[in-house]
Parts: structure tokens; sequence; C-alpha cells
């Protein structure tokens, strides 16, 4: 099989931030972002039987274009001593527009794959939090409150209907910084999270990449339009030294229980091998970082 490949990739984003004080304590930070992106691609193949005769040209083209804007922002009000009430928002939208060609000849014996598909598909997610970053006393301080977040997809299913889904959770928000007296500057994090892990994009458009050479190990990729979110319950630490002016030694641990995990599954469909991901069930995940960074000067004059 001989392949010849090319593509173009273009690329675009910006970000505009605004921060304020709006009197007696209370500020607001916002920043929204907007980002665009193009790939061209193309392939050109030919194949030979193992006597030398040409079964197989085929020729592939395709653009893909994704398109997306962010909003976020936090607006914190000093309501009580000790204590500052913060609320805030993170909102996203992206959409992303496939077209897929191919023109193939084949020889008696073996199979043309021509097609000419237009995929598009949307992800967008909301998230809305309330907390109350309580100063218990000097070094001490907890933060407590709920985050409210939802994802939605929509995607081509490949036979002409789309496939929503849309997925809603309440989350606690419940994390505590404890700095250890008498040092530089030494602290403890603790914090329970709730988090979501949408889908990319590319996972849920229903497209499928045909592979000249079909096996069980050398299948064709489609996406799943059925995908939904990973949603991950867990518990991070942190314990972080500063021992001379720019410093610092951090040991982070982390556990996660993750279900609806995404992974992938190669399986027969009719005559062809096809792997897509799929919500694969449930995993644990348990992490371990040291970090480490010190000017040379607090080393060696």
């Amino acid at each position: 099989l001989d392949n010849r490949f090319h593509g173009d990739t273009t690329s675009l984003r910006s970000d505009l931030s605004w921060n304020g004080k709006l009197g007696d304590g209370n500020k607001l930070e916002t920043k929204a972002g907007v980002f665009k992106s193009g790939t061209d691609r193309g392939m050109a193949a030919q194949g030979r039987n193992a006597a030398g005769t040409q079964v197989l040209d085929r020729v592939n083209s395709g653009e893909e274009h994704e398109d997306g804007v962010t909003w976020t922002g936090k607006y914190t009000a000093a309501l009580l001593p000790e204590h500052a009430m913060a609320v805030g928002w993170d909102a996203s939208r992206s959409l992303r527009n496939q077209h897929d060609r191919q023109d193939e000849t084949a020889a008696a014996g073996y199979t043309a794959l021509d097609f000419d598909n237009r995929f598009d598909a949307t992800v967008e997610s909301l998230a809305v939090y309330a907390r109350d970053e309580w100063d218990v006393r000097p070094g001490w301080s907890v933060y407590l409150g709920a985050r409210w977040e939802t994802i939605g997809t929509r995607a081509d299913d490949g036979a002409g209907g789309d496939v929503s889904a849309r997925v809603s959770v309440l989350i606690p928000v419940a994390q505590t910084l404890w700095k250890i007296p008498g040092t530089k500057g030494d602290q403890l994090r603790f914090a329970l999270t709730r988090t979501f892990k949408a889908p990319q994009l590319g996972q849920i458009v229903a497209r499928r990449y045909y592979n000249a050479f079909n096996t069980a190990v050398t299948p064709d990729f489609a996406g799943n339009p059925h995908l939904e979110p990973e949603l991950a319950l867990g518990l991070d630490a942190a314990f972080e030294h500063y021992w001379t002016d720019g410093a610092m030694v951090s040991l982070s641990a982390t556990a996660r229980n993750i279900d609806k995990l995404i992974g992938t599954a190669t399986v027969l469909e009719g005559e062809r091998y096809v792997s897509r991901p799929f919500n694969r069930g449930s995993a644990q995940v348990r992490s371990l970082e040291l970090e480490a960074k010190f000017p040379l000067k607090a080393l060696v004059k």
C-alpha cells in the first residue's frame, strides 16, 4: 500500500479579561474567549496484491472546522467579618463541522468505498457556584459551598438523525488551607472534588476513518454520538514547603473514583472491524506528584 498524505491546520485564539473593585471589598473578575480552527487534509493511496498488480486506487479529502466561545466570572462580596461570599460561572460552547469525500476504484474481488459525508457536533457546558470563603483563624481558611454543572452534547448519528444528551449534577465544594505556624509559609491543602469531563468533539462525531487493510489490530475508527461525560469523585491533599526565598518543594496526592469511564473497543460490524469510544464502566485513579523548584543561588554562590 503506497500512501501520500497532506494536511494544513490553522488556529486562532483570543482572550479578554477584566478585573475590578466595586467598593467595600467587593470584586468582580471575568474573562471571555473565542477560538477557531480549520484543517484541510487529503490522502492518495494505491494498493497492490502479492503479485504486484494494482487492485486499489483511492483519493480521500476532507475539511474540519471547529469554533468555540468561553466565558468565566467570579464576584466576591465581603458580607461578614472573616467571611467572603463568592459566586461565579463557567460557560462554553464548541461546534465542529466535518466534510469527508472518498473516490475509490477497486479490482474484482475487492470492495470500493465511495462516500461524500457531512457531520457536525456541539458540546455545551455551564457551571455556576456559590461558596463561603471563611478565615476561621489566622492561617486557616475553609471554603464551603456548592457547584451546579450541566453538559449537553448533540451529534449526527451518521444515518440522517441527531443524538442529544444532557447530564446535570449538583456538586458540594469543600476545601481547606492551613498555613503552618512558625514556618516560611509552609501549608497544607485538602479538597473534596466532584468533576465532569466531557467527551471531545472528535469522539462524538459519527464519521468513520476507513483503514485500507482492515483487521482486528488495524480497524477502522468511528466516533460515538451516544457518549456521555465522565463523572469523578475525588480527594486531593498537598503539602508545600518553602525553605528559602524562591525555593519550594511540594508533595501532592489525589484519589479518584470515575463513573462512565470513556474507553475504546474494537467490534466486528458486518465484514469490517471498527474501533469506537464507549462508556465502559468505572475506574479508580491514584496519583502522587513531587515538585521542586529553586534558584541555583540557593545551592551555589
